[in-house]
């Protein structure tokens, strides 16, 4: 991220960008190493004392030395529970 983003601080609908630090491939493309990625928060929650905080953007555009494209990329967390489930009959 190239600012600053707080889960439950950083209100929804705030424009974010991102660097890429490697080139990856994403929505049928390749994207080249610092490529800058534009689009904006929309998930926004602080951690409360059973839930832990979230945060989710979607990337609208990214732009690189020599083109750009529209694209439609989501950044989201995926949280595992750190206790086990009991009562399973595996």
């Amino acid at each position: 991220m190239r600012q600053n983003v707080t889960a439950g601080k950083t209100p929804v609908g705030t424009e974010v960008q991102a660097k890429l630090l490697v080139g990856t491939m994403g929505d049928g493309a390749a994207f080249p190493k610092n490529a800058i990625f534009s689009g904006k928060l929309i998930e926004s929650v602080a951690k409360t004392s059973t839930e832990p905080s979230r945060l989710a953007t979607r990337m609208d555009s990214i732009q690189w030395k020599d083109g750009s494209a529209a694209v439609k990329i989501y950044l989201t967390a995926w949280i595992y529970p750190t206790t086990v489930a009991t009562g399973q009959d595996l």
